[in-house]
């Protein structure tokens, strides 16, 4: 797999980290989604919602919470990284991009997929996410499966000027 070469002098591959601060990023904005989406929908949020004789059992807060929170999060992930931006709004704020092998925009089929490959990372007590600091194309599980790239934008250095343009300038004396 070679650098396409649209994103070979700007982009290099995500590290793990990169991700994990994107990750954090996109949690606290869809914690706020879903928190306005329960607070439309008349639900209380949390572990347990309180029912008329008090709560109910844990599996009954699961799928009473679960479905939309799922929803939420899977059309969140999918639809941001298949469309023009090519991130969620958390890679976008840390530069990271995502693409197919050939530095393509996803499809939403494709960002689907990638979405549902992280399940698997997760049941495999996160080894799969921790894949991304060992690859060589610093790919996590879900993204081999889907046959991705997380590339993020490598910020050029300053030029710096030649040591007598920093000097002062004094008029000339007439």
């Amino acid at each position: 797999m070679s650098v396409p070469s649209s994103l070979s002098r700007e982009w290099g591959y995500a590290g793990f980290w990169w991700r994990v601060w994107a990750f954090c990023a996109d949690q606290i904005i869809l914690s706020i989604l879903i928190g306005i989406l329960y607070f439309f929908m008349d639900r209380p949020t949390g572990s347990f919602a309180v029912y008329d004789n008090g709560y109910m059992w844990w599996s009954e807060a699961v799928m009473h919470d679960c479905p939309p929170a799922l929803l939420t999060h899977w059309l969140y992930y999918a639809l941001f990284e298949s469309s023009s931006m090519q991130a969620t709004p958390g890679k976008k704020f840390f530069h990271l991009l995502v693409t197919d092998t050939e530095g393509k925009r996803l499809s939403f089929l494709r960002a689907t997929g990638r979405y549902f490959g992280k399940y698997i990372s997760t049941f495999i007590f996160g080894i799969g996410f921790l894949m991304a600091g060992f690859t060589a194309h610093r790919q996590a599980l879900h993204d081999i499966l889907a046959e991705t790239l997380v590339w993020r934008r490598i910020a050029p250095l300053p030029r710096l000027r030649p040591a007598e343009d920093l000097q002062p300038q004094f008029p000339e004396k007439s």
